[in-house]
């Protein structure tokens, strides 16, 4: 038996304020509702590692290191990212080995590539860690391929650049062979790294609907502002704004009163477009941006407005992942609206637990929106309450903690 489980990522889990923080603290919530102890560690350029231990609740641990390497010399070092990440999960291990029990490590990849061969290296090989890897996206689909340097030099170096990501990413596809067992978020992504590692368990979109106790049942009064909120990384690549941009301007025209409320940052190089888009279509004062904010208050936001979005496009990026925001939605009490990529189609049922478009043009998108906004307090009646309990039914963490937990068992026996 496992009694310790330390979770590991390149990117900022402890006190995160992004999905992936969320899915692990859910994980977490899952393995100790198990009796077992959960302690997630970050790696960050600014602080390496794990010396102060802190409780965050019942048998979950963060792990920090309040020391500031400020020294010309480290900051020289640090720029290296394989060697801040060897010596980073040096001293893990080594932490690992003072915890009484037996440990293992499951890593919550990141957009760093080293984290993947040396877990391997120095937790598997050295250390004699078993080790376990989250899987949920195809990390070489997301390299930005729209290359908006305007000289010719800028525009090569930056896809030379971009190669060399994904030849990265694609060697790591094959070290995930070497990692005791895989935690997959998608059928797709089953289907595609089943090939590699036939040691997996299906983890979906995670939830916690204790967290929160949705209000049903909310009304619009038609001609009033119709509100539609979207949280996360705001773009056209992969979540399709460009097009769902030019849908408000056709319901602008329309003389429908409405409201986009933005919570999150922009994709990098795509903020500009969107702007254009927005203006172009006569909609830049429909739109409200918020920024970054808590992820505990995420949800309070999402609450009060009449349509939450998640207006993905099919890609590689799409395909393979499957949006944790949705899980979120669905505990709200608000509708959500998405899009028939990923898995999303195997929960989401049109006019039942929520609206689904699988056709991702401005014209079906003004459809839908003008027959959700005509015949809202109709659809508001069942459809967040039929959401929720699809999310209690399969995304409640508590449906996940025993199948998750014996897995990693009888991984780690043999």
């Amino acid at each position: 038996m496992v009694d310790n489980i330390i979770i590991i990522c390149s990117g900022k889990l402890v006190d995160g304020n992004s999905a992936g923080a969320a899915r692990v603290l859910n994980y977490s919530k899952a393995i100790s509702s198990m009796g077992r102890n959960v302690y997630i560690s970050s790696l960050t350029n600014k602080k390496i590692l794990a010396k102060n231990t802190h409780v965050v609740q019942e048998n979950i641990f963060k792990v920090t290191d309040p020391i500031s390497y400020k020294s010309i010399l480290s900051k020289v070092f640090l720029k290296n990212n394989y060697l801040i990440t060897t010596i980073y999960l040096f001293r893990i291990a080594k932490y690992a080995k003072k915890l009484a029990g037996n440990s293992c490590f499951i890593l919550y990849p990141s957009i760093d590539p080293t984290m993947e061969p040396l877990c391997v290296l120095i937790l598997k090989k050295l250390y004699k860690y078993k080790i376990f890897c989250e899987i949920n996206e195809l990390r070489r689909a997301g390299v930005d391929r729209n290359l908006l340097n305007e000289t010719p030099i800028g525009r090569l170096l930056g896809n030379i650049h971009n190669q060399m990501k994904i030849c990265q990413y694609r060697f790591n596809e094959n070290v995930i062979k070497y990692f005791d067992g895989l935690l997959i978020i998608s059928t797709n992504l089953i289907e595609y790294f089943k090939r590699i590692n036939t040691n997996f368990i299906h983890i979906p979109i995670l939830t916690d609907t204790r967290s929160y106790t949705p209000i049903f049942n909310k009304k619009y009064i038609l001609g009033d502002v119709f509100t539609m909120a979207f949280a996360g990384q705001i773009g056209i690549s992969k979540e399709g704004f460009n097009i769902f941009y030019m849908a408000l301007g056709k319901l602008k025209k329309s003389n429908v009163a409405f409201e986009l409320h933005l919570f999150g940052s922009y994709m990098k190089n795509e903020k500009k477009e969107l702007e254009r888009i927005a203006l172009e279509n006569n909609i830049s004062s429909n739109i409200i941006f918020h920024g970054l904010i808590d992820q505990a208050d995420v949800i309070n936001h999402l609450s009060n407005k009449h349509l939450l979005l998640l207006p993905r496009i099919e890609n590689l990026k799409t395909k393979y992942g499957f949006s944790t925001k949705l899980s979120e939605y669905l505990i709200s009490g608000t509708p959500v609206l998405v899009t028939d990529v990923s898995d999303n189609s195997l929960y989401i049922q049109d006019k039942v637990n929520g609206f689904i478009i699988k056709n991702t043009n401005e014209h079906a998108y003004f459809e839908k929106l003008i027959d959700i906004i005509t015949h809202y307090n109709k659809y508001v009646e069942e459809i967040p309450i039929n959401a929720f309990n699809t999310a209690k039914d399969h995304f409640d963490f508590t449906n996940h903690a025993q199948s998750l937990v014996n897995f990693i068992d009888d991984t780690s026996k043999s």
